[in-house]
């Protein structure tokens, strides 16, 4: 049975064999590929979907009310601003999948690596070490949260970056048992090894 996803849109990705990634060691393999779940989108897309019925309800108005709009401002000039709120609706929704594209967090054989996006001119990127985690938690609270399976994973660390936060992932118990596994893995082998 086929997936109702693309794959290009799915939040977890176990042992892919196609994801790469900067800075990407000889060896190194991607055990975990996360997003936020899907479902965190919802609330954006009815908020753009509210957006896009501003222009009817208000042209609407102005029909049933019998207003004419024209002596405020010109007809023309009523389309383009039209088209200016149409644009800054896209521009919204648009901005809100590439953060949410972009925005991944990846468990290797060697490491964790959350990579978090800002803007299309701003990222940061933080890495931990599997032998530098101390301890990893989850939090799934909420209807919605129980429903769809995701939630926060919270992974202490003694790297210089105290404490990463997995926001919003699928199956977070699955991804925190992942974590756990690799971390006692590397930390049972020798110092520099990759496995």
């Amino acid at each position: 049975m086929g997936t109702i996803i693309p794959t290009m849109f799915k939040s977890y990705f176990e042992n892919p064999e196609d994801i790469t990634f900067e800075g990407q060691e000889s060896g190194e393999k991607v055990v975990l590929f996360l997003r936020q779940h899907f479902v965190v989108l919802i609330s954006w897309f009815v908020t753009v979907g509210l957006m896009a019925l501003v222009p009817f309800v208000f042209f609407g108005a102005v029909a049933v009310y019998d207003v004419d709009i024209t002596g405020v401002i010109a007809a023309p000039y009523w389309m383009v601003a039209t088209l200016l709120w149409y644009l800054l609706t896209f521009g919204i929704l648009l901005e809100k999948m590439v953060s949410w594209f972009n925005n991944v967090y990846i468990l290797t054989n060697e490491r964790i690596i959350d990579v978090d996006f800002h803007s299309l001119l701003s990222k940061n990127i933080s890495y931990a070490d599997l032998g530098n985690i101390e301890d990893v938690s989850q939090t799934v609270g909420g209807l919605a949260r129980l429903f769809f399976d995701y939630g926060t994973i919270h992974i202490q660390t003694a790297a210089e970056k105290v404490e990463f936060e997995f926001l919003a992932v699928p199956k977070p118990s699955l991804v925190t048992l992942a974590i756990q596994k690799e971390a006692r893995v590397e930390k049972a082998e020798p110092a520099g090894e990759i496995r």
